[in-house]
């Protein structure tokens, strides 16, 4: 039996009734993996939360193994590529966690001023840039051993999870007050 999971109205994604439970998980798992609210921020520990990104991280390679009808050969050539482009998202998941950080800290201290908030944006939007560059390198490396329809499919999955990810944050983070 296959599930098929709508995100919002442009996202949706195709998982087997085995990998259903565990997507749910993944959604669940990133919404608070980067959920910058004070007191959950507080409550966990650095260790809690190492655990609960590695957790996201065996969910998501099993989302991508599920979806990208790979035969062996190809798993061959595409899971080092894969998991390249992941330990290198790293560094930008990274960035985003101290920018919300950051930005929570100064709205639970009452000290966002306009200064920082332009600081906090410029990180943010470099952030940004460099992942775009990471995802056009992956991309890169990608159509030098699949032809075009298995890239695409392979950044279409991506921009799912990562708009799980965004969106997972986004629900979580108080606009800046005027």
């Amino acid at each position: 039996m296959k599930f098929r999971i709508q995100l919002y109205r442009f996202v949706p994604l195709v998982l087997e009734q085995a990998s259903f439970k565990r997507a749910m998980l993944l959604l669940l798992a990133a919404a608070f993996a980067f959920a910058p609210l004070p007191a959950l921020a507080d409550m966990l520990l650095s260790d809690q939360m190492q655990q609960l990104q590695n957790d996201v991280q065996v969910d998501r390679s099993l989302a991508v193994a599920n979806n990208m009808q790979l035969s062996e050969a190809d798993k061959k050539l595409f899971w080092p590529v894969y998991d390249n482009y992941v330990d290198n998202l790293q560094q930008y998941i990274r960035s985003y966690a101290s920018i919300i950080e950051s930005y929570s800290f100064a709205l639970r201290s009452n000290s966002l001023d306009d200064d920082l908030a332009k600081q906090l944006t410029d990180q943010f939007l470099a952030a940004q840039e460099g992942e775009v560059s990471l995802r056009k390198t992956y991309v890169a490396n990608l159509a030098k051993v699949f032809p075009g329809k298995t890239v695409a499919r392979a950044l279409q999955l991506e921009n799912k999870i990562r708009a799980m990810a965004w969106y997972g944050m986004a629900s979580q983070i108080p606009l800046v007050k005027q």
